[in-house]
């Protein structure tokens, strides 16, 4: 990517550079030995018949259009020298990576990663370094396999395309930041950040058993003594009072499960 005053080039800007080249050369039908010549390119050029003058506008497209021009210029002849002359294929993977490196293409993936993650972005923050890394990986797969033989720069384009339309890429767990909601009697998993405990009130804190079977708890007190007399196994269900007493501690427990912050709400 072009360097302005020292640092490389905004993205969105390069994106909106290339593109007008793009549209340029694909107007003029400038190609071949056009992308080396040193004179600048003109977007919008006074033909004798013309009158008029040249607008800032069109002098801003000419400027933009002439930085991707000497940038490639100046940069990929060199290279594709250098590539051309590479005895096999560990030299020209060597070329290449060192050729990156000094471009800055490491630097600047590691800068599209440290912005998304300031944005809280991790999806986006994954992907430079998963490309860069699957690309790495069939550079050492290339060396370890090719990398005595004859460097035919055809044959490693097609890997390298090949490699990547078939590379798989992981995605963040949908589970990474997610809110779960759920009652406080089921099991849970211990690692969540923070808890809400929503209605928090001494209606259900500690938690009331409410019954609406046919005899109630003093119904059932009082005919204890007559089925213990009686042959044989019989029970009656356990009163409200016996069944809290076997209950877990369950709001403690739902205290419990998260380490730094523990909300409570409740209606007025």
């Amino acid at each position: 990517m072009p360097n302005i005053n020292g640092q490389p080039m905004d993205r969105q800007a390069y994106r909106q550079a290339v593109d007008l080249t793009e549209n340029f050369i694909l107007k003029s039908g400038y190609h071949g030995q056009r992308w080396v010549q040193r004179e600048d390119w003109q977007y919008f050029q006074l033909t004798e018949g013309d009158a008029g003058v040249e607008t800032d506008q069109n002098a801003e497209i000419s400027r933009q259009i002439n930085l991707i021009h000497h940038f490639v210029a100046e940069t990929l002849p060199p290279f594709f020298k250098k590539m051309r002359q590479a005895p096999d294929g560990k030299a020209a993977v060597t070329l290449l990576v060192n050729f990156l490196t000094s471009q800055g293409v490491t630097d600047q993936l590691l800068a599209w990663r440290d912005q998304a993650l300031d944005r809280q972005d991790v999806r986006a923050a994954a992907e430079p370094e998963q490309t860069w890394q699957t690309f790495c990986g069939m550079l050492d797969e290339y060396v370890t396999i090719l990398g005595a033989e004859p460097f035919e720069i055809t044959d490693f384009l097609a890997l390298l395309q090949a490699g990547f339309e078939g590379a798989s890429y992981s995605q963040i767990p949908s589970t990474l930041d997610q809110v779960l909601i759920s009652e406080s009697g089921m099991v849970q998993s211990q690692d969540h950040k923070v808890v809400f405990m929503v209605g928090a009130t001494d209606l259900v804190m500690p938690d009331r058993i409410m019954t609406n079977n046919l005899l109630s708890d003093v119904d059932k007190e009082n005919l204890q003594p007559t089925l213990s007399s009686l042959d044989g196994d019989h029970y009656l269900n356990d009163s409200a009072v016996v069944q809290l007493g076997d209950e877990s501690c369950l709001n403690y427990l739902a205290f419990f499960k998260c380490p730094s912050t523990l909300v409570f709400s409740a209606p007025r």
